[in-house]
């Protein structure tokens, strides 16, 4: 499905009509201020689906500008379907704004790519990026799902059935090379979607997404990144270790006793079970329990070869080399340790790695309470038209 709006400024939260088309009834006529509040309730608008504080004044107060959105299923070349979205923005000829480049967005762990994007996408456009995404294969609308939309909580559950699944390092590899090969797949019918030829290209990470960006990164050949423009990587909340100093070893023991086994604290496994470690913005947890798209329930296989990416990103510090890699991370996360964060920026050695935090923010910053959200927003496009303006 492909789409095109035009707006004038004061109306540009029409543009991001169909975030999230789920089973919820559509609302429609809405001002931009009872859209927030569907939204936070785990409603669908059709009209209007970007926060007033994060829309107001960005586009300026006579600007027209054209924004493009495109959603459909991309086909793998293993016949997997992966949801793919993208949106860029248009300006008029007298507009002093620019193109500025592609910014491909990797979404968290259980949760699918339109709630990464929610607060993202209005801010990014505004400063002349085009913005991409997708829904991580076994997650959202993309195939390979391992759940069956069950009820039980995320991470507590990790088998169905009482029998024993047994799971390799074999399985694993295979399921993280599709996971590398869907970034790259996504990212070329990006780049073939806007407009400008050969754009410079920033990977932005949430939580395990940024695992993933990271894990991407460090086992591209130097050619690919040069064909691909790729010219660096924002890692929001980034998961690079485990709770509690429990070791990667003890996960992947755990990981393989039998289907009845139940994890007693799951949430040190890449997602909370309290869904109110997800920000201080209480609204968040709710909307986040009633979401259809949500992963209630993984495999062994999933969880592993989770797991396993995020102990390869982990080990990247130490090749890392000069790629640009900025991190914001809440001081107050617990879902993602900022100490892995820490040690990772200093094993790097590199002016390029750069850490941005946020004092008493928790995981998503994108849904953190403001001033902090807003706080982020800036530094983060701060620093991709920093280095968009890089030679």
């Amino acid at each position: 499905m492909s789409a095109s709006c035009f707006v004038a400024a004061p109306e540009i939260a029409m543009a991001w009509g169909g975030f999230y088309e789920n089973k919820a009834e559509p609302q429609t006529g809405c001002t931009v201020v009872n859209c927030a509040e569907n939204f936070y309730k785990g409603k669908s608008c059709l009209t209007c689906s970007s926060a007033a504080d994060e829309v107001d004044g960005l586009f300026g107060e006579e600007d027209t500008v054209t924004i493009r959105h495109v959603e459909e299923n991309v086909i793998c070349s293993d016949g997997a379907s992966l949801r793919y979205q993208l949106w860029d923005a248009k300006f008029p000829p007298f507009s002093n704004r620019e193109f500025r480049g592609l910014v491909v967005i990797l979404h968290d762990f259980s949760t699918d790519s339109g709630r990464a994007c929610r607060n993202l996408v209005p801010r990014l456009l505004s400063e002349g990026f085009a913005v991409s995404s997708f829904d991580i294969r076994g997650h959202g609308r993309s195939s390979d799902r391992t759940d069956g939309f069950g009820r039980s909580s995320p991470l507590r559950r990790l088998f169905t059935g009482s029998r024993r699944i047994v799971v390799d390092g074999d399985d694993c590899w295979v399921q993280i090379q599709k996971w590398r090969s869907d970034v790259e797949t996504i990212v070329r019918r990006a780049i073939s979607d806007v407009e400008q030829r050969n754009p410079r290209v920033f990977l932005l990470g949430d939580g395990f997404g940024a695992a993933m960006a990271i894990d991407y990164m460090a086992s591209m050949q130097q050619k690919t990144r040069d064909e691909l423009n790729i010219s660096g990587v924002a890692a929001c909340g980034a998961v690079l270790g485990l709770k509690e100093n429990i070791s990667f070893h003890d996960v992947y023991k755990l990981l393989d006793k039998y289907g009845t086994a139940k994890v007693a604290d799951a949430e040190y496994l890449i997602f909370p079970d309290e869904f109110e470690n997800l920000s201080r913005d209480l609204r968040i947890g709710e909307m986040i329990k009633k979401d259809n798209l949500r992963l209630r329930e993984a495999n062994a296989l999933l969880l592993k070869a989770a797991v396993r990416v995020v102990e390869n990103a982990n080990r990247a510090s130490c090749e890392w080399g000069e790629i640009p890699l900025a991190f914001f991370h809440g001081t107050r996360d617990i879902c993602a340790p900022v100490g892995a964060v820490e040690e990772f920026k200093e094993l790097t050695g590199s002016s390029q790695v750069t850490l941005h935090k946020y004092t008493d923010a928790k995981h998503w910053l994108h849904h953190e309470v403001l001033p902090e959200r807003r706080n982020f927003l800036d530094d983060l496009l701060e620093w991709l038209v920093t280095h968009h303006a890089v030679v």
